[in-house]
């Protein structure tokens, strides 16, 4: 209807500044395959960023420390490249993976606070178009924190606008799902070490 990028554009927008509004207004009729393909799309451009920021960051770390004996002051470019291609034919598997075990962990949580009448495949939107403030990813250390805090409200308005629920169970749910996501990393740091 209105193009690719600009139709992303206004996705973007519409997400992270009038979430309600745009989820109020999200049919769940057509297949998930739009937000499935918008999440595919800011996973790998948000991984690919973190990559290169990651590998110029601890460059220049190393010259921040005074090592000037430092083999390869910047990154490599062969093996930033061959990293890149790598990165790019694991993403779509992992990010798939990781929409819908996340999808599925927060809709367990949506069920138990009675706050998914509306099925998964509403809860899959929400999660996929949650990725959208990962834009904010070009900005160096502070951008996932930001895409991260800023993703939080929007799923809130969401899972609340498309299953028609009250916020106190949506927040509910969220704390749930956040407190076994924390758990969950805990649990396994634990473990690995």
């Amino acid at each position: 209807k209105h193009g690719f990028f600009p139709g992303v554009y206004r996705t973007v927008l519409s997400v992270m500044f009038s979430p309600a509004s745009f989820f109020r207004n999200t049919t769940l009729l057509a297949p998930a395959k739009r937000p499935k393909a918008f999440y595919l799309l800011f996973y790998i451009c948000r991984a690919m960023i973190a990559f290169v920021w990651a590998s110029f960051l601890s460059a220049l770390e190393f010259e921040a420390m005074g090592l000037e004996d430092y083999t390869f002051p910047l990154p490599d470019p062969m093996a930033l490249g061959y990293g890149l291609i790598l990165l790019m034919l694991l993403l779509p598997v992992i990010a798939w993976l990781q929409l819908h075990i996340t999808t599925g962990i927060l809709h367990l949580f949506l069920r138990v606070f009675q706050a998914a009448p509306r099925g998964f495949n509403a809860t899959l939107r929400v999660t996929s178009y949650a990725i959208a403030p990962s834009v904010v990813f070009v900005f160096p250390v502070f951008g996932p924190y930001i895409a991260f805090f800023w993703s939080l409200p929007v799923i809130v308005m969401g899972c609340r606008n498309v299953h028609r629920v009250s916020y106190a169970r949506t927040l509910c749910a969220l704390a749930g799902f956040l407190v076994f996501i924390l758990a969950f990393v805990i649990g396994l740091a634990y473990f690995l070490t």
